[in-house]
């Protein structure tokens, strides 16, 4: 099973999923660690990063000690790129994929990076 979880700073949540108003973040962030405490199987968490909107590194650092207590058994870095229903997303520059390198470096899970 693939989870996707693009930020765990809420106004950067809110900007690159745009969830329903009634979604809350913390609730969705306790929602992977129930997951992961219940469910057998092989569970992957992928992050879409896009420039100017989750690429800081609050957001950053946040996910690398979320998914470090989760857990999971792979993470994927992915590049936003290209046309939305708003415009068009552009891809984190490559400063910010160093630093994501390097902190990844030394991550408990294997991690891939897929830059479309």
């Amino acid at each position: 099973m693939t989870v996707s979880l693009d930020a765990c700073v809420d106004d950067e949540y809110r900007r690159i999923d745009r969830p329903h108003g009634a979604v809350v973040l913390d609730q969705v962030l306790i929602g992977l660690r129930l997951l992961r405490k219940a469910y057998c199987g092989s569970l992957r968490v992928e992050t879409v990063f896009a420039r100017g909107i989750n690429d800081t590194e609050t957001n950053l650092t946040g996910l690398v000690h979320l998914l470090t207590d989760v857990g999971p058994d792979g993470y994927v870095v992915r590049t936003a790129g290209g046309p939305t229903g708003e415009g068009s997303l552009q891809p984190p520059s490559a400063e910010f994929l160093e630093r994501a390198a390097l902190l990844l470096a030394a991550a408990p899970f294997p991690v891939e990076f897929d830059h479309r």
